[in-house]
């Protein structure tokens, strides 16, 4: 598993390089750098929920003391409209 979570994080590590770059200039210029936040993965088509445990490793890669509230778990069957997790952070 040791081999898996190096290569995700490689992976995790390059796709934020590649979409985020230096930032958000919007954000970063007018948002302070404490201001907290709240998002929330809403179910946009019912199916059946896969990948929680790479979507919680990619915001604690980003902010380890991110909060992250499971609603969902992967392999349960999920609804349009539901609520998969929440996630507390810094804005930035």
């Amino acid at each position: 598993m040791l081999f898996y979570e190096q290569q995700l994080e490689q992976l995790i590590t390059a796709a934020i390089i590649e979409d985020v770059g230096s930032g958000d200039h919007s954000t970063l210029s007018t948002i302070p750098a404490q201001a907290m936040g709240v998002a929330q993965l809403k179910i946009k088509e019912d199916g059946v929920l896969a990948g929680m445990d790479v979507a919680q490793k990619i915001f604690h890669h980003l902010e380890p003391e991110a909060g992250f509230r499971v609603l969902k778990q992967d392999g349960e069957t999920m609804n349009f409209g539901e609520t998969a997790f929440f996630v507390t952070a810094k804005v930035h």
